[in-house]
C-alpha cells in the first residue's frame, strides 16, 4: 500500500525476523514505478503479528545511494534504474497498458 511517500508492505509471518527475499520484494515495487509516478521516498515493512514498523528512506537502501537528487529528494540513480528496468517489465505488453510507465 501506498500511505503520502511511504511504500508499505505489510507482513503476517510467525516470527519477527525481516527476511532478504521481504526487502527484495518491496524494492521491486519502487523499480515498478519507472516513472516516479507515486513520487516514494521512504519504504517500510509492517511485521503485523508482533505491531512493529521498520522504515528506510529511498537514499538508505543499499544501491541506491546517489548525490545528485530531484526536487523531492529521491536519488537520480535509483530514477535512472526505474528507467532501466522498463523494457524488462513491459516487454512484449502494449504501452497503454502500462500508464505508470
Amino acid at each position: 500500500m501506498i500511505i503520502g511517500d511511504l511504500l508499505l508492505e505489510v507482513k503476517a509471518s510467525a516470527n519477527a525476523t525481516i527476511k532478504r527475499e521481504d526487502f527484495y520484494q518491496i524494492i521491486g515495487y519502487v523499480l515498478l514505478d519507472c516513472h516516479d509516478a507515486y513520487q516514494i521516498e521512504r519504504v517500510g515493512l509492517y511485521l503485523a503479528r508482533f505491531g512493529h514498523l521498520v522504515t528506510w528512506t529511498i537514499p538508505q537502501v543499499p544501491g541506491t545511494t546517489g548525490r545528485a537528487t530531484r526536487a523531492g529528494g529521491t536519488p537520480q540513480g535509483i530514477r535512472r534504474h526505474r528507467c532501466a528496468q522498463r523494457p524488462t517489465v513491459v516487454s512484449g505488453v502494449p504501452e497503454a497498458s502500462h500508464p505508470g510507465c
